[in-house]
């Protein structure tokens, strides 16, 4: 079975981190939502280098929507599976969590599941550029720029990580950012902190970003064996050629 960890339940790990994850003094279900920043100057709009952020914010029992990016893809609930055919590429998330497709229709958006129970997203966005090279890295440094911007203006959240590394087989961009919800007025009495992994890579003249949001409790549990959000959510995913999808 794909993604099976033989020593434990994914599921059970994440399982234990659950009772630290609570906004005191309030007992409603807490649904991780997904909000977008696009920050960009004329001279990369006219460059075609525009970059789509996502960060997290909490909301009790809602979630928020906007205008999705139009694709030619596929969500298999049985499997567990999304599938791109524009870009070319499917992810199989993780086969311990229920995960429920979002209807998160935000700009650029083309993708989102959760686990209510770990309180987990997955999160893909596509966003349109002129590329001149199929590689990501020879934009990082505009990219960058617009990361470091848009941060700038979300309390609490901090670029804790930025790299250049191969994600399924191809040139990508990480960012790792933490967010702290204490530094929130409107959660100033939570202890909850959170965590955002994302890899960008560019397919078919898209920058494809995939993204997975989590509590820093589940990160640290994770830890203890050997894990981490990296190795466990992200290994599903694969790049192919989208006549082979067809």
């Amino acid at each position: 079975m794909r993604n099976k960890i033989t020593f434990a339940s994914i599921k059970d790990i994440l399982n234990k981190s659950l009772n630290k994850q609570y906004i005191k003094g309030n007992s409603y279900e807490v649904i991780y939502c997904i909000k977008t920043v696009n920050r960009i100057s004329k001279k990369e709009l006219k460059m075609g280098k525009k970059l789509l952020l996502i960060i997290i914010y909490v909301s009790i029992l809602s979630v928020c929507h906007s205008n999705a990016q139009s694709m030619n893809d596929k969500w298999d609930e049985n499997n567990k599976t999304y599938t791109n055919y524009t870009c070319g590429f499917y992810w199989n998330l993780h086969e311990d969590l229920l995960w429920t497709k979002q209807p998160l229709r935000q700009k650029d958006a083309v993708f989102g599941a959760v686990d209510i129970e770990t309180r987990t997203v997955a999160y893909i966005t596509a966003t349109p550029i002129k590329a001149s090279t199929n590689d990501i890295w020879s934009y990082e440094s505009e990219l960058r720029r617009g990361q470091k911007d848009a941060f700038k203006e979300i309390t609490g959240a901090q670029i804790i990580e930025t790299g250049k590394v191969i994600f399924a087989g191809k040139n990508a961009l990480k960012t790792k950012v933490t967010y702290n919800l204490a530094q929130d007025d409107r959660f100033k009495n939570s202890d909850i902190k959170m965590l955002m992994v994302q890899y960008s890579i560019l397919l078919q003249n898209y920058v494809v970003t995939f993204s997975v949001l989590a509590t820093q409790d589940i990160e640290n549990e994770l830890n203890k064996y050997g894990l981490c959000i990296e190795n466990v959510f992200f290994n599903g995913v694969v790049l192919t050629n989208p006549k082979q999808l067809k």
